[in-house]
């Protein structure tokens, strides 16, 4: 979901008839210490954990209000049980 086409085709499909939206889609691409990560693999990786994110409640969030809707988000265990090698999931 980190393509905003993609985005935006999901969205006007729905034709304004949004009344949720969850957010579920994750990746832990890539792992290992931040000192040797390869940037460009991070940059994909915050896409689609935050940018993606954020997108599409951009996108949904008109439909939401008037739909009187709810957004859900999804998380991990890693949120409150750290793993070496995992800081740029978290």
């Amino acid at each position: 979901m980190g393509d905003e086409a993609v985005q935006r085709a999901c969205v006007e499909k729905a034709a304004g008839q949004i009344d949720g939206l969850v957010l579920n889609a994750g990746g832990i691409d890539p792992l290992g210490r931040i000192a040797e990560l390869d940037l460009e693999r991070l940059k994909r990786g915050f896409t689609v954990n935050y940018f993606a994110n954020i997108g599409l409640i951009q996108k949904t969030l008109p439909s939401l209000r008037e739909q009187a809707g709810r957004i859900v988000f999804v998380s991990s265990r890693a949120v409150d049980q750290p793993f070496l090698g995992w800081a740029a999931y978290c």
